[in-house]
């Protein structure tokens, strides 16, 4: 159980990037130049917040290591609704997140391939009930501030209300359309990133955050909320079980899909991508999956994009901390009916590239 706890914890050794540059990926943040700098405020919650918060959670057995499931949480909130709207409260206005709610039980799930290699596992966290609705009260703030103030990119699609992978595919197939119809040749550049919310780095993403008008007791909670994470792998439903789990380890990157706000801090974290692509470029994100179209008069001149767009987009993700898969990047090429010619292919850092 060590063994895998110490794999999952070294995702950024694993896949074997090069160390992320904060100042570098503070200069390309800066290409999202904002209209208004607002700061978020520190809103108060009250109890019929938390209560409602409680009710929301899914009907689950499953616990953390408290042993307190949802359902638990769920029959006594008339109890505990007032000292918790308390406790968040303090915690909104000191900055500080409970370190008892760090704590995360992961098991490890076979996705696919052989049993006994574990990349081929992929770490389910679970997390103390309390802790979620520490979360959803944050969660709700911070969407709240991105979408008052308009900075969430257009081009990301995932993890966003009312956005849905079907609306992603949609606008890239009518971009692609659109385009072909005006006789231009497009490229596209289909990303695919290694493991990619296990990278994030924490302090990077602290200062995107700050960027965007993250600041004070705001910023502090969320420094407090990634610091001092820590993990243990069971195989067994009993946490005490010795034999069935690992012992207790720091997490020092990454931000869990298993966590209520993971999602939403990654496409924060991903957000300026889009930012330094020239206006001829059309970017669409679902989650971590990134595709980007390029257009042209003829293939020399498409190639000569798709170079470029590929020396940007590897130069993003280095300095961020994430890993681009050339195994599994793909190219293609949509042209006119009348305007077909031979396959496509790029040859770059010593891969070929086909469309």
């Amino acid at each position: 159980m060590d063994a895998f706890n110490e794999y999952f914890i070294n995702t950024v050794t694993n896949v074997n990037i090069k160390h992320s540059d904060i100042n570098r990926a503070s200069k390309l943040l800066s290409n999202f130049k904002l209209a208004n700098t607002v700061n978020m405020e520190t809103i108060p919650v009250t109890e019929a917040e938390v209560l409602s918060s409680i009710r929301s959670l899914k009907s689950k057995g499953a616990t953390g290591y408290d042993g307190i499931s949802n359902n638990i949480l769920k029959l006594c909130a008339h109890t505990i609704g007032n000292p918790l709207t308390y406790i968040i409260n303090f915690s909104l206005t000191t900055g500080t997140f409970p370190e008892r709610c760090k704590l995360a039980i992961v098991r490890p799930i076979h996705k696919n391939g052989g049993k006994n290699e574990m990349s081929n596992y992929r770490p389910i966290s679970l997390l103390t009930a309390i802790s979620k609705i520490f979360e959803r009260i944050t969660y709700s703030r911070l969407v709240q501030h991105f979408e008052c103030n308009n900075y969430f990119t257009t081009a990301q699609y995932g993890f966003r209300k009312e956005l849905h992978i079907e609306n992603a595919v949609f606008s890239l197939l009518d971009r692609i359309t659109a385009l072909i119809d005006k006789q231009q040749r497009v490229g596209g550049i289909f990303c695919d990133l290694t493991k990619a919310f296990d990278c994030v780095d924490h302090n990077i993403l602290l200062h995107k955050l700050q960027y965007y008008g993250i600041i004070g007791n705001s910023l502090s909670w969320f420094k407090s909320y990634l610091g001092n994470r820590m993990q243990k792998v069971c195989l067994l439903p009993n946490v005490l079980d010795q034999e069935a789990s690992s012992m207790w380890k720091t997490v020092t990157s990454g931000v869990s899909q298993g966590l209520i706000l993971g999602p939403l801090l990654f496409i924060i974290y991903l957000n300026d991508l889009p930012y330094g692509h020239k206006q001829e470029n059309l970017t669409v994100i679902y989650a971590d999956d990134t595709s980007v179209l390029l257009t042209a008069k003829n293939d020399p001149e498409l190639k000569n994009k798709i170079k470029h767009e590929l020396e940007y987009l590897i130069e993003w993700f280095s300095v961020n901390g994430l890993a681009l898969n050339m195994e599994k990047t793909n190219l293609m090429k949509f042209t006119p009916k009348t305007g077909l010619n031979e396959p496509f292919k790029i040859t770059y850092q010593s891969k070929l590239l086909t469309g």
